[in-house]
């Protein structure tokens, strides 16, 4: 028992147990000093007794042998044998413990007894006396060791029941104290169970108290704190399975937990979005039931592989595998799956992890095709139109057929986007890709390879004519005009067609033969098809060439600026220049616009190249007002890409303030070092008519800077009328094809002539450019021309030689 109690109730128990015993002993002594001692007065009143009897008897022996004597006649002999007799007689007598009143009635008796003997009297009477009162004497000792027996043997009974009392009392006492602890011991412990009870359901907030013996108490708050650190233990962990739960819910993959055997156990909020079945839907049922039908043989076989994992491993994964999961709904949703072994308190099971692949498999889709098709008007692109060249001329070398590649380009296309904007201009591509791909046969394949560059694959031909005829029918369907939103868009195509195997039998080298065919053709404005020579290879690498050198020709500024004088027809004064494009090629010299303008144009290089000779112009203009070379105009040639521009009007205004701000230092005494009246713009008439609207915005806005606006070449562009009235033009330069034939064609001067009149009734000025010869000169100071501009007075020379001319020219003409 102490040893299964704590060491407090142990001693309480210990120190009841002691009490108890010593009680016991201290009872059960006393009784037995008690019982020891009545028994010692028994064996003493025995004793006694038996002296007592033998001291009767002897008594009674004497008396007898005293009566014997009485009987003795012979007085002497009578009292010698009672002389004998009466030491033993007082000896007897003093052995018996009578009263003092019986021993001196004794010795009374004894005394007469002895003076009648003494006497010689008659001795009769006392020792009759004598005897009886010896015997009286017996009875009463006799009675009195009875008495005395008895009170021992009383004594002895009181000493057993005091034991026996004291024995009782002590256990009673024992069993009072242990039963009144035990149930102290009980009531604690009951309280203590009752908390442990209350913890083990779960409810960790209620504490025990306890006020008793430490060891309880301790443990009743070791207990406690259990049960706090449990609590406290319960809410870490109830929010960390939050937390997890809400991981794995937030999770965008589906998590699913199962058995070995592959049931199901956890599916968090991603499995029900990707299958549609719920957590309770699917608990204990088999992860396979999810997927396809035709796919639960290998979701078995996943789930076995998955099951042999080694079982000393924790963290073994396989897949992932591909799968396709069957939602609810009927819907099929790839997914990719991975299975993770999963140990967990001694139990195994499995996490499988579903990601849905749809979208990335759409993705992927879409990737593979746009990497063979076009994104914009989703034709097949370059890589996918060779290897269906390939194809075609694969079966075309098992037919004896040929294949015609043609290679279709849209004219000016560059302008469209410049003008329009890319939006229109991509709009305007997927019409005409979808405008082409109606008008081709089945055995016919059509791609965008770049740009505004088509390809047509035209298989199973026979003859060569084949392709000249497709290309008149697309030509015919694309002459119809393109709607465009609310914009009414006109193109023309430039048509390029290399034939296999006549031209090439390399795909490469045909789509490129193909390709430089449709580029020459986009360069002559009168061309709608053209096939392959050998010599467009030679003015395509030209090109190329001639590309590659340009631009290194804007990064090094090798581009310079010239100056062509403007005089009057009438006085011959110099009124200003034309800033005229130069290039300072490294090896050629100075090369002229006619071999490089075209390519500057197509390649997107005017817009930098012409910002740059605007500048150099209006910086050159300002310093020769400066110098009082005043009044003067200089002029400047706008490419459609430059006009174009978004901003120009505001580009030009702060050109000019920051020419004025630099001169204004140098030059006080002139602060409108530039002024704007003083700059003019030639545009092209195809530059103007590309987008009226965008167009008159911008020709107001430079016209309220007061900027000159002139037409350059008037009368071989659109030659439309109408725009004449629309926008505010100062003046028309008459194209020198039409200068150089007068004198030689009269319908030169008479067209000449009509522009003149045509300019004046519109109160505009007239500039003849060209002029070589003095007839020339004559007729246009004839028929009123008021500009002129030629080598006749002055062919394009560098800003110290155009300088040196005007200084000499006013002086000639004494100004």
């Amino acid at each position: 028992m102490p040893i299964l109690l704590p060491r407090s109730v142990n001693r309480q128990f210990l120190v009841l147990v002691g009490l108890t015993c010593a009680w016991l002993i201290a009872g059960t002594g006393l009784g037995l000093v008690l019982l020891i001692d009545s028994n010692r007065q028994i064996v003493a009143v025995t004793e006694q007794k038996a002296d007592i009897r033998a001291t009767v008897d002897e008594l009674q022996r004497l008396s007898q042998q005293l009566a014997l004597y009485r009987e003795q006649t012979d007085p002497r002999t009578r009292n010698a044998l009672i002389a004998r007799l009466v030491p033993a007689f007082e000896a007897a007598l003093d052995r018996l413990d009578t009263t003092e009143q019986h021993r001196v009635s004794l010795h009374h008796s004894w005394d007469i007894l002895r003076d009648s003997v003494n006497s010689h009297g008659d001795i009769r009477a006392p020792t009759q006396q004598l005897l009886a009162e010896t015997q009286a004497i017996g009875r009463l000792a006799q009675d009195r060791l009875s008495d005395t027996r008895v009170e021992a043997y009383n004594a002895r009974q009181r000493s057993l029941l005091v034991t026996s009392i004291a024995v009782l009392l002590g256990v009673i006492s024992g069993a009072w104290l242990v039963l009144r602890q035990a149930r102290r011991l009980s009531y604690e412990l009951r309280v203590l169970g009752r908390g442990m009870a209350v913890a083990a359901i779960g409810d960790l907030g209620k504490r025990v108290e306890l006020n008793c013996c430490s060891e309880l108490e301790a443990l009743a708050g070791g207990f406690n704190y259990m049960a706090a650190e449990l609590e406290h233990q319960g809410k870490a962990l109830r929010m960390r399975e939050q937390g997890l739960l809400t991981v794995m819910n937030s999770a965008p993959d589906a998590i699913i937990t199962t058995d070995l055997a592959g049931r199901v156990v956890s599916w968090n909020a991603a499995a029900e979005r990707l299958t549609a079945y719920t957590a309770d839907e699917m608990r204990d049922v088999s992860l396979q039931t999810v997927f396809d039908p035709g796919q639960h043989a290998e979701v078995a076989r996943i789930l076995d592989q998955c099951r042999h994992f080694r079982a000393s491993a924790s963290d073994q994964a396989a897949g992932p595998w591909e799968l396709t999961v069957r939602r609810k709904d009927g819907l099929h949703r790839p997914v990719e799956l991975s299975v993770r072994d999963m140990h967990t308190n001694g139990e195994r099971g499995l996490v499988a992890v579903a990601r849905d692949i749809t979208e990335r498999k759409a993705a992927a889709e879409k990737l593979a095709f746009l990497t063979q098709h076009d994104s914009l008007t989703q034709l097949p692109n370059r890589s996918l139109i060779r290897d269906l060249l390939v194809r075609a001329m694969g079966r075309a070398e098992s037919r004896e057929e040929l294949v015609g590649v043609m290679s279709v380009g849209v004219k000016r296309f560059s302008d469209i986007n410049d003008n329009l904007g890319h939006a229109l201009g991509d709009a305007l591509l997927i019409a005409i890709a979808e405008r082409l791909n109606e008008h081709l046969s089945r055995r016919d394949y059509i791609g965008r390879i770049g740009g505004d560059e088509f390809c047509i694959i035209v298989g199973g031909m026979r003859h060569v004519d084949e392709a000249s005829k497709l290309a008149d029918r697309l030509t015919m369907a694309l002459a119809e005009p393109f709607r465009i939103g609310a914009q009414e868009v006109f193109v023309s195509l430039g048509m390029g067609v290399a034939i296999y195997p006549f031209d090439d039998a390399s795909p490469e080298l045909l789509l490129k033969n193909a390709s430089a065919a449709m580029y020459r053709c986009k360069r002559q404005d009168d061309c709608g098809c053209m096939f392959y020579t050998e010599e467009m290879n030679r003015i395509s690498a030209d090109r190329v060439r001639l590309t590659a050198e340009l631009k290194r020709a804007a990064e090094c500024d090798q581009f310079t600026v010239y100056y062509q004088p403007l005089l009057d027809a009438r006085s011959g004064v110099v009124l200003g220049a034309e800033a005229l494009l130069r290039w300072h090629h490294p090896t050629r010299g100075i090369l002229p616009p006619g071999e490089f303008l075209e390519v500057l144009q197509d390649t997107g290089l005017i817009i930098p190249v012409g910002s740059r000779l605007l500048e150099q112009a209006c910086r050159q203009c300002a310093q020769w007002i400066g110098k009082g070379l005043s009044p003067f105009r200089i002029s400047v040639n706008l490419s459609a890409r430059q006009f174009a521009q978004p901003g120009l009007a505001k580009q030009i205004s702060e050109l000019t303030a920051t020419l004025r701000a630099e001169f204004a230092a140098s030059l006080p005494a002139s602060p409108e070092v530039l002024p704007l009246d003083c700059l003019e713009f030639e545009l092209t008439e195809d530059a103007l008519m590309e987008h009226t609207d965008d167009s008159l915005n911008v020709l107001l806005a430079l016209k309220e800077q007061g900027i000159r606006l002139s037409i350059d070449d008037f009368g071989t562009g659109y030659s439309s009328l109408s725009y004449l009235k629309q926008f505010p033009i100062d003046a028309l330069k008459i194209d020198q094809s039409f200068v150089r034939d007068i004198g030689r064609s009269q319908d030169a001067e008479l067209i000449v002539q009509a522009i003149i009149d045509l300019a004046h009734n519109l109160r505009m000025k007239v500039v003849g450019e060209g002029v070589e010869t003095e007839q020339q000169l004559a007729f246009l100071k004839d028929k009123g021309c008021d500009v002129i501009q030629g080598h006749l007075h002055g062919p394009a020379m560098p800003a110290d030689a155009f300088e040196a001319f005007l200084t000499t020219h006013r002086q000639r003409q004494g100004r």
